[in-house]
């Protein structure tokens, strides 16, 4: 239900109906290698779908970035996610690289996002895209998912493997960008 009222918020940024099924976490999250990864970066959280499988197989040093802008979500999160491995940010994802600088991250091993780049200004999807492509490590994994496959020029552009899966098991059914 809070997904749903998100969504229908005036100059809301939710880009879901429902949280991201069991499935499609599993499909995002499946390549990320949690023995070396020692800095990942949840884009748009939500209620914390991917944050809990991140966190499950995260080791006990790693660091998780989670980013959220709406309010009722990342309220809920900091609730249901007490965990000394997580880092709260409240701001764009375009700002990623402020953010590392911030804390005294140089460069990142995954960046899972949730993001509904679709409903984004051109501009800032450019930007984001780009800023995630030059925090990552060289071996550096990028997971994208969206509902369509608009997405998958800008993905190409800026990295040099991008492969697509799909789960029919999730409302609705999504596609999951896995760039190198």
């Amino acid at each position: 239900m809070l997904f749903l009222k998100q969504l229908f918020l005036k100059n809301n940024k939710v880009g879901a109906i429902a949280p991201s099924s069991a499935q499609l976490v599993k499909l995002m999250t499946k390549n990320i290698n949690y023995k070396t990864a020692n800095v990942i970066v949840e884009f748009g959280a939500g209620t914390g779908a991917v944050t809990k499988a991140l966190l499950q197989n995260m080791r006990s040093e790693s660091k998780l970035i989670v980013f959220e802008l709406n309010q009722s979500f990342m309220s809920y999160l900091k609730a249901n996610f007490i965990d000394s491995r997580i880092i709260w940010v409240t701001d764009s994802a375009e700002q990623l690289p402020q953010i590392l600088e911030r804390i005294g991250c140089i460069q990142v091993d995954a960046i899972i996002s949730s993001l509904p780049l679709s409903i984004f200004p051109e501009q800032l999807r450019t930007e984001i895209i780009h800023n995630a492509k030059t925090t990552l490590t060289p071996d550096g994994l990028y997971v994208q998912f969206q509902y369509s496959l608009h997405a998958l020029s800008l993905l190409k552009k800026n990295f040099t493997q991008v492969e697509l899966s799909c789960t029919p098991f999730n409302i609705p059914p999504a596609v999951v960008y896995t760039c190198k």
